[in-house]
């Protein structure tokens, strides 16, 4: 775990009515939920008081409470279909975080070591958003909170996809890892986004046990030849 210098929120985006594959956050990987599996992830990079689920209204996403409670880490519930309103509403009322960590809770193979190496780059060089270029599946987004404050009018694509906005303004001070950091494919990343994906996944989970381990970008260096 990188010793933080700033205020750093994890912040996990998870509904459970997701398009394409309802309910994805409780199946089931190497014994955990994928929910669970992305908190552990969470965990090795932050203190449990930092971490939070973003979610949607409670009357659809109640049963997340029962994760986040045995877990022991926060749920915000807020628009279901808004998600920059969610992250931004978060920013607004916790002003004590000056950056944030997104990570989606259908990633199930993020690595703790890219998101503790962006740690490491904001610590010592003032950038306002870091990420994996192009935006990877075994990674998170480290995003500067005044990019919330400051942007108003969130494009129609920046509701869906957080931090649309951001990628595309040439403003805002950026650094990013390229598509091949740490000798992963990051432009093609397994993800658990439909049916398919969670063939794959049972399948991944039978044939390679090692993939318990949360930190395993060398295993995933082989991996993707073989599935992507």
């Amino acid at each position: 775990m990188v010793k933080q210098k700033l205020k750093i929120a994890i912040l996990i985006q998870a509904r459970i009515n997701s398009t394409r594959l309802p309910g994805k956050l409780f199946f089931s990987f190497f014994g955990r939920s994928i929910l669970q599996r992305v908190i552990d992830i969470c965990k090795e990079i932050s203190d449990t008081r930092d971490i939070y689920i973003l979610t949607g209204p409670e009357s659809r996403n109640k049963h997340i409470r029962i994760i986040s409670d045995k877990e022991r880490v926060k749920l915000v519930y807020g628009s279901e279909k808004n998600v920059y309103l969610r992250f931004s509403n978060f920013v607004k009322k916790n002003k004590k975080y000056k950056y944030i960590i997104r990570v989606t809770a259908d990633n199930y193979l993020i690595q703790p070591k890219i998101l503790n190496d962006l740690i490491n780059k904001i610590n010592f060089l003032k950038y306002d958003y870091l990420y994996v270029k192009p935006l990877s599946h075994y990674s998170g987004e480290l995003i500067s909170s005044k990019l919330f404050l400051k942007n108003k009018k969130p494009s129609k694509l920046a509701k869906e996809h957080v931090t649309w906005d951001f990628r595309k303004n040439k403003k805002i001070k950026k650094f990013y890892f390229d598509k091949k950091y740490l000798g992963l494919d990051h432009k093609n990343s397994l993800t658990l986004d439909t049916l398919e994906d969670l063939i794959l996944l049972k399948k991944i989970e039978k044939d390679y046990p090692k993939l318990k381990k949360l930190n395993n970008y060398r295993f995933l260096r082989m991996l993707w030849k073989i599935y992507v």
